[in-house]
């Protein structure tokens, strides 16, 4: 059966849109998210959101459904952290071809992980994990990473389609009609830990998410990106 693929980006675009337009939102942009708040109820009563530019609030529920800081954030109520858990910084290369390509939807799971993704014959995701894989970690907060530079990332664009194009002779065709290329990604939290190309690795068991509540306070792992919407369904029909 042939992986049918979506661009994250072609959502990401419209699901920003979408609350951009919705006048019930008051959003409070590039904000510093440092800590919760409880009142003289605990996480019972109403709560205030601690930022770097100070408080907001109080709020008659908070849920935390941030990513690499999701577990700081719960660790300043005391809550306890998965019993394994991890953060990892990867990224890939998005690459856009002067003309169409016929090349598949491909996933490389014999030794190092990498994958191609075609969207729509001339956008393509192109991943190779020994390369993207830029740091990871495993204390609650991830670790500090180091900027790119320019040439760095082009050095990591240019592995990425060599050792792609190692095990998938279709991407060594695909630096020659390049018209755009951009190394991009971000971190991944996952409540486990390990290499990809390890069977035992914990990675693997990725129905390990969801939410858990603290009286009005809410923290979710969102897990793969697809479940997301199932989430703020079952999430905003809980505090309703």
């Amino acid at each position: 059966m042939p992986e049918r693929s979506v661009s994250t980006r072609w959502v990401a675009d419209r699901l920003v849109g979408a609350v951009a337009a919705e006048p019930l939102l008051d959003l409070r942009l590039e904000t510093h998210v440092t800590g919760i708040a409880p009142g003289p109820h605990g996480l019972h009563g109403r709560l205030r959101v601690t930022t770097a530019g100070g408080g907001h609030g109080p709020f008659d529920a908070v849920v935390n459904a941030l990513w690499e800081g999701r577990l700081a954030i719960d660790a300043t109520l005391g809550l306890p952290p998965p019993s394994t858990w991890s953060h990892r910084y990867r990224v890939a290369v998005f690459l856009r071809t002067t003309e169409p390509v016929t090349l598949p939807n491909v996933v490389v799971v014999t030794g190092p992980f990498g994958d191609v993704k075609n969207y729509n014959g001339r956008d393509f995701y192109l991943s190779w994990y020994d390369t993207g894989l830029l740091i990871s970690g495993t204390d609650v907060a991830p670790p500090a990473l180091t900027p790119l530079t320019d040439e760095r990332r082009a050095a990591l664009a240019d592995e990425v389609v060599a050792r792609l194009g190692a095990v998938l002779p279709g991407v060594a065709q695909l630096p020659p009609i390049t018209a755009s290329r951009q190394l991009a990604g971000g971190w991944v939290f996952a409540a486990g830990y390990g290499q990809l190309d390890d069977p035992a690795s914990t990675l693997h068991q990725r129905d390990r998410i969801g939410m858990v509540r603290h009286g009005n306070y809410v923290s979710v792992d969102t897990g793969k990106y697809s479940v997301a919407p199932w989430l703020a369904r079952t999430i905003a029909d809980g505090l309703l």
